[in-house]
């Protein structure tokens, strides 16, 4: 019975310990929070990471810009040019801090709902390409 008991005991201690852990784990109370990036910040000052420069550039559409190429927003057929000009630089990543949530209106097919043209005319205009396809085709992974 007493060698059972002991068994039980030094079976209880590590099962509590991993509980309490996993709970700690789970949770992440505050305090917990605070000590490890008080050690974090500690083990930086001691030992700092190297510094490595990365080779960021961001692009920004400025008034130089606007004045040469017109006024924003730009056809989605320009964003794809600029897109392919970038891919051809090897950009390893590429973002946009723009929402392009409604279709382009300079498309060929949006101007040919306000353009009244003749036949001819109308069917080479929507033989033209969809400038947000142009744009998805430019920002497909190549």
């Amino acid at each position: 019975m007493r060698r059972w008991l002991n068994l039980s005991m030094n079976m209880l201690m590590p099962l509590t310990a991993v509980v309490i852990g996993a709970a700690l784990l789970l949770f992440d109370p505050p305090l917990l929070q605070t000590l490890r990036q008080s050690v974090f910040d500690q083990y930086q000052r001691v030992h700092p990471r190297i510094y490595q420069p990365a080779p960021v550039r961001i692009i920004d559409l400025d008034e130089e810009s606007l004045a040469k190429i017109g006024q924003w927003p730009w056809p989605r057929s320009r964003i794809a040019e600029l897109v392919e000009r970038l891919r051809k630089a090897k950009v390893a990543a590429l973002g946009f801090d723009v929402l392009f949530a409604e279709p382009d209106r300079t498309s060929p097919k949006a101007m040919l709902n306000i353009w009244s043209l003749p036949g001819t005319t109308q069917r080479s205009i929507a033989s033209l390409p969809d400038h947000d396809e142009l744009l998805a085709a430019a920002l497909e992974p190549g």
